[in-house]
């Protein structure tokens, strides 16, 4: 899961940095759907380091 957040992390920077450069909101969307599902899956594994979770 880990590789996961991480390709949808640098998905989610590079979306950011084209709607910034051409201004399209599409992008910007995009990209904080992106950050917001590689947040959450950052989230869920630190729940699951800390006991608070079973472990997948």
């Amino acid at each position: 899961m880990r590789r996961h957040m991480y390709v949808r992390g640098a998905l989610g920077v590079m979306l950011m940095a084209v709607g910034i450069i051409s201004l399209n909101p599409l992008f910007l969307i995009l990209s904080g759907v992106f950050l917001y599902s590689a947040y959450s899956i950052w989230r869920k594994e630190e729940d699951e380091n800390n006991g608070k979770g079973p472990k997948a």
